[in-house]
């Protein structure tokens, strides 16, 4: 059976999550951040081996740690346009300033795809809007949202890949979703999906 466990590091309280099953020991982590210490120790303990990492966007602050578990062999997952932001030269000298490598990306992923575990599978869905590249994750009754749906809130759209338009229509999409799935966003606190259907601001201007 699979569990959701998540850590939060950092002044901007980004989140990282690993999907594991403690029988047969699989382990995925969905946007590394600055969590692989915590991260490696948490599967040390437990017998996980993490085997995919999959990316919601190639913004600096989700991908810090990538490289690390791509070293140990796991696969990183990300959608094309997520090499715009991986590869750029503010991302590269971030990285760099602390330390961190370039990740590479193994799969691209796009809308529709699944990404079969052992007992199990998660859903693509590309919701462009905060960056061109940004994907949500759905997985049993929950959405890896990142930074296109927050509690209460929606990502920013100031960036060069950004769309106000986009992001509009992607939240549209997730919200027109029938089943109140939890939420688990690139930064600060779940959510769920009813919360976010009475609440949301973003709902004002669909």
């Amino acid at each position: 059976m699979y569990k959701v466990k998540t850590f939060q590091v950092g002044l901007m309280l980004n989140n990282a999550y690993l999907i594991y099953d403690e029988t047969t020991g699989e382990s995925i982590v969905i946007d590394p951040t600055l969590a692989y210490n915590e991260i490696s120790a948490f599967c040390k303990d437990n017998n996980l081996l993490v085997s995919k990492v999959l990316l919601t966007h190639g913004h600096y602050d989700h991908i810090y740690d990538t490289f690390l578990f791509q070293q140990e062999n796991a696969k990183v997952y990300a959608h094309e346009h997520a090499l715009f932001n991986i590869n750029s030269e503010l991302t590269k000298h971030i990285l760099q300033r602390r330390g961190k490598k370039i990740p590479n990306i193994d799969v691209f992923i796009k809308d529709g795809d699944i990404i079969s575990l052992q007992n199990d599978k998660i859903k693509v869905i590309h919701t462009p809007g905060h960056t061109e590249c940004c994907c949500c994750f759905l997985f049993q009754n929950y959405i890896f949202s990142g930074d296109t749906l927050f509690h209460r809130t929606y990502g920013r759209y100031d960036f060069e890949d950004s769309s106000f338009e986009k992001l509009k229509n992607s939240l549209k999409r997730i919200l027109s979703i029938k089943e109140n799935l939890i939420v688990y966003p690139g930064h600060e606190s779940p959510s769920t999906l009813d919360e976010e259907r009475k609440f949301n601001p973003i709902l004002l201007d669909l």
